[in-house]
């Protein structure tokens, strides 16, 4: 399987960059979603789901593994 980033995972917003910034918990940037006003809730969204994705992945592994969640 490939490596992926452990969480937690966390958004911040930078506002100098007018981005998301998803860090881990070592205060290390993972990823970046730029922020649109005009788009604020799927901004939002779509940081929460790749904050979210570790714990998204460690479920799918339970139920693949028959574990359930």
């Amino acid at each position: 399987m490939a490596q992926h980033t452990p969480g937690p995972l966390k958004v911040e917003y930078d506002t100098m960059l007018s981005a998301l910034i998803i860090t881990n918990g070592r205060e290390h940037e993972v990823a970046r979603v730029r922020y649109l006003e005009s788009r604020h809730a799927e901004c939002l969204a779509n940081a929460g789901l790749f904050a979210a994705s570790p714990e998204l992945l460690a479920a799918l592994q339970q139920i693949a593994k028959g574990e359930g969640v």
